[in-house]
């Protein structure tokens, strides 16, 4: 007599076959593209808005659970070879083993779904390189642009009586920063939406270590930052972070994306935070070239005669950071021992997502914002 499946290996199968399918589906760009345009977002609102009012990072806890649940495997397995008569162990490690393949496939499902298909959908909604070779004097007039936008905007900030930016919180940040994201929408489409909470890592003091300021997880579509992070950068990181929530998965787009939708921002702190980071791309950008060009007295007398942003930017930038500094200083560091591995890993990480990622790691922003300008300030 035949022998029936049961409902939980039919349930394994079905997940397991969907998720290769999908995957392998996800090869054609165009499929990706209908995908992010047509199913995505509702995943992505879905689950942001069921896992937004939870305090903490529901994904950060999952993750530390399958670690566990992992570990625990080896354990588990070694001591059915003294526990192999007890038929209630028998039953407890059978159990064990099928719920922990029951996650396994349900983790590799919503990868697939909510990391794997839209990571491979076109970058921002079919973007076509220019293959234009830019110059430094469009660098220069992007830096100089921005160089002026700061200049404004270190006026309107509102300021105390020793000079200093009136702290903003954090989930007035959020708001602002996602209005600004949605006022883009008309150019970038994915980006209208809803925009979850960012909530603040209990890993924090191991990001520092690790120069990780944020990261969405794919499996909960929570937001999730370094509680260190300075004011000053917050905006730009909770843009980045949310671009990667609505569906732009490459870096260089979540980047370029947090500088222009910051920038675009009706408040004067939040569009301060985007400008900043494009006039600081360029100015480094042309920095780099006239030392590369030039003997340093020269490289330095040419750079005097542009226009210089106001002092009172990089005071307000410097003063986030040490305000940061403190507050990491001021905390208990029980993982400092291991700072040392931490940064390692996080270098030879770096290292090796800027090699798979190639043109879309986080440094090919720059010339998305070559080619975003290009028509628009030359």
């Amino acid at each position: 007599m035949k022998k029936k499946i049961s409902a939980y290996w039919k349930a394994v199968i079905i997940i397991l076959a969907a998720a290769v399918l999908l995957d392998l589906a996800a090869f054609s760009r165009k499929f990706c593209d209908l995908y992010i345009k047509y199913v995505y977002p509702h995943i992505s609102d879905i689950l942001g808005k069921i896992t937004a009012p939870i305090p903490f990072a529901l994904g950060e806890v999952l993750a530390g659970a399958g670690i566990v649940v992992t570990v625990l495997i080896p354990i588990i397995l070694l001591l059915l070879i003294f526990l192999r008569k007890k038929p209630g162990y028998r039953r407890f490690t059978a159990a064990y083993m099928k719920t922990y393949l029951y996650i396994i496939v349900s983790v590799f499902m919503s990868y697939t779904l909510n990391w794997i298909i839209p990571f491979r959908s076109s970058l921002l909604d079919g973007w076509e390189h220019t293959g234009k070779k830019y110059t430094s004097e469009q660098v220069l007039i992007i830096r100089n642009t921005y160089a002026e936008k700061l200049n404004a905007l270190a006026d309107m900030q509102q300021r105390d009586e020793n000079g200093a930016i009136v702290p903003m919180d954090r989930e007035e940040v959020m708001e602002k920063v996602g209005a600004a994201m949605n006022s883009i929408s008309g150019e970038f489409p994915r980006l209208k939406g809803h925009y979850p909470p960012m909530k603040e890592a209990a890993i924090s003091e191991i990001l520092e270590y690790m120069w990780i300021g944020g990261y969405t997880y794919p499996y909960t579509m929570e937001l999730t930052c370094n509680k260190y992070t300075d004011r000053f950068y917050f905006p730009v990181l909770y843009a980045h972070e949310s671009s990667h929530h609505r569906g732009y998965y490459q870096e260089n787009e979540a980047n370029f994306l947090s500088y222009v939708g910051c920038a675009a921002s009706d408040d004067p702190f939040i569009a301060m935070a985007g400008c900043y980071r494009i006039f600081d791309k360029m100015d480094n950008e042309y920095w780099n070239f006239l030392m590369n060009n030039y003997d340093e007295d020269v490289a330095v007398a040419i750079y005097e005669q542009q226009p210089q942003v106001d002092p009172r930017i990089f005071e307000d930038r410097y003063a986030a950071l040490d305000e940061a500094q403190e507050k990491f200083d001021e905390d208990d560091h029980p993982l400092e021992e291991y700072s040392q591995a931490a940064e390692d890993a996080a270098e030879k990480g770096w290292e090796t997502q800027a090699k798979v990622l190639k043109e879309n790691n986080y440094d090919g922003d720059m010339l998305l914002l070559l080619e975003y300008f290009d028509g628009r300030l030359y």
